[in-house]
């Protein structure tokens, strides 16, 4: 059983069919919902995802969404000691930093991201979700 942090790129993939590593999504949020793995997730990603999601799907939509996403993954909060790690740390982008120190306090095996290299420098791995399912599923 891995515990995942994934990032808010994880959740757009899995709300629009579209994107490009959307069946990967999926499959990692459906192993998360059956207890495979831990599946967790900032709460500002739920927030941006929601705010993305409503944009181009509407906001029942988008809402409907985030009940799934609270049914399946556990939410990290986002507190102050967070935020000051992150706006010390040395990543060129706070919301990349948030992740990368949610990921370093909560001991996530892996952070799943389309943006890997956004995490050259943290001490959990980052992987896109499919190379995830390629490797573990």
């Amino acid at each position: 059983m891995y515990r995942l942090l994934l990032d808010t790129n994880v959740l757009l993939d899995f709300m629009v069919p579209e994107r490009p590593e959307s069946n990967a999504a999926v499959e990692v949020i459906r192993r998360c919902a059956n207890g495979t793995d831990t599946g967790c997730v900032c709460a500002g990603s739920l927030k941006d995802a929601y705010y993305v999601a409503c944009k181009y799907l509407g906001e029942q939509a988008a809402r409907d969404f985030v009940r799934a996403f609270l049914d399946a993954l556990n939410v990290i909060a986002l507190d102050e000691a967070t935020c000051r790690i992150a706006a010390s740390s040395d990543e060129p982008d706070f919301e990349d930093a948030i992740i990368r120190a949610t990921a370093e306090n909560m001991r996530a095996n892996l952070i799943l991201t389309r943006d890997e290299r956004a995490y050259e420098r943290s001490t959990v791995r980052a992987i896109t979700p499919q190379r995830f399912v390629d490797l573990f599923c």
